[in-house]
């Protein structure tokens, strides 16, 4: 018995040597963002790290919860940092291919204003002030840019069919595409489809048909100038988004998706000017290299295109206000849960006791320090939640950091956006109280 204690306490006493010598390091090492104003510049970041996204073309920046106001605004703050002095100029996001069409509009002059367009978005997640306040400074910029340098706005996700059937019809008839009879319905029928009210069968003749309109567009459309390549370019886009979206209704398949957003983050990055460098605003769990929750994960596939061009910056926090939902019968019910100390066993328990409240860690110069190598490969739990919100039973899965990102920003305590309250379901509306 004796000598069980003596192990045990020789093992905690280990356990805590190597925790101090974390934060040692961390309070020596990680880069201090200042704060999490979006309207400031990183510039500890850019005096210290000028070298930490030397060669990078393609920047994932995630978020351990969907809901947060701090990572919201890291992310824009850093966003517009790549911008000023990275040179990126095409933005895409976790969001609806339609969706963010309307905002690539308003952004070249279009009508509407951002929180219009921000309040319209697919996934209510991103109908805050945060997600608006970027819209609004990227409208601002572009206004005295040449077309070259503007920012471009586009969606990767294939869960929503909206407007993209209206692309391709546009584009067919601009340029007077001889189809098969009954296109249109097609494409509306396509757009429209739900696996609720329509049969597999029907699913899979609506793939068959867009696969036929496809070949057919590639095979009588040759783009003789700019503008007609940026056309033909947008619609093969569209129309490949569309085939994504019946695919998943007919699917559900999540490794399927992820697979689907990178290859249309690989299809824009290959159809901008040939030095474009882009930035994937999206969940930890897509922008990973390898799969929080599914095998293969968006940034999986980017890591493997890509190379070390690719970099994925997670993101983790130990304390804050959490939205959560819960079902009662049929109805969706939200709350907020309040994280008032580190969960047990977790990076952020360690992260959180090092002075700074904000800071980023690059993983390739952390694990030239051995105590730190072993710290981020030691599979302790993250804290990652979706859409869904956070389960009060959920205490974090266990993770090997240097598999997953290249480096990761921490933020000591969180909480909510700022929601549109009359643009969200009920269920999200108590993310407009205090």
């Amino acid at each position: 018995m004796k000598n069980i204690y003596a192990f045990l306490l020789l093992s905690f006493s280990l356990a805590n040597a190597q925790e101090t010598e974390v934060v040692k390091w961390i309070n020596s090492n990680a880069i201090t963002i200042e704060d999490t104003n979006p309207d400031t510049s990183p510039d500890n970041f850019k005096k210290h790290s000028p070298n930490i996204f030397k060669d990078v073309k393609l920047f994932g920046f995630g978020e351990a919860t969907h809901y947060t106001k701090e990572f919201f605004n890291l992310k824009a703050k850093f966003f517009k940092y790549l911008v000023e002095n990275e040179g990126v100029t095409l933005f895409m996001m976790e969001e609806s291919f339609g969706h963010a069409d309307d905002i690539n509009d308003y952004l070249k002059g279009g009508n509407g204003t951002a929180d219009q367009l921000t309040g319209t978005l697919g996934f209510g997640v991103w109908r805050n002030q945060e997600v608006a306040g970027l819209i609004a400074w990227i409208k601002t910029y572009n206004q005295d840019k040449p077309e070259t340098k503007q920012i471009k706005f586009y969606g990767l996700d294939n869960q929503f069919g909206y407007k993209t059937n209206e692309v391709v019809k546009k584009f067919i008839t601009k340029y007077a595409i001889t189809t098969s009879a009954g296109i249109d319905a097609l494409l509306d029928s396509s757009a429209n489809a739900d696996a609720r009210f329509i049969d597999k069968s029907t699913l899979k003749d609506y793939l068959k048909q867009l696969d036929d309109l496809t070949a057919n567009l590639k095979n009588n459309f040759t783009p003789s100038d700019t503008t007609q390549i940026k056309d033909y370019d947008n619609a093969v886009y569209a129309l490949t988004v569309l085939k994504q979206y019946v695919a998943f209704e007919l699917n559900h398949s999540y490794k399927e998706r992820d697979k689907a957003m990178a290859e249309n983050a690989i299809y824009l990055m290959q159809h901008q000017d040939k030095d474009v460098k882009g930035f994937i605003w999206a969940h930890n769990g897509h922008i990973d290299k390898k799969g929080i929750w599914q095998a293969h994960s968006t940034g999986y596939h980017l890591k493997k295109e890509f190379g070390d061009s690719y970099y994925s910056m997670g993101f983790d926090f130990a304390t804050g206000k959490l939205y959560t939902k819960t079902k009662e019968g049929k109805i969706y019910k939200g709350g907020l849960h309040t994280i008032s100390k580190p969960l047990k066993d977790t990076y952020a328990a360690v992260l959180a006791k090092a002075n700074a409240p904000v800071f980023l860690i690059d993983f390739k110069s952390a694990q030239e320090d051995a105590v730190m190598k072993d710290f981020l490969i030691s599979n302790l739990k993250m804290i990652t939640t979706g859409g869904g919100g956070y389960n009060t039973l959920y205490k974090g899965s266990k993770e090997n950091l240097l598999e997953l990102y290249d480096g990761i920003l921490f933020v000591r305590d969180i909480s909510h956006a700022t929601y549109m309250e009359e643009r969200l379901p009920e269920s999200m509306r108590v993310l407009t109280k205090p």
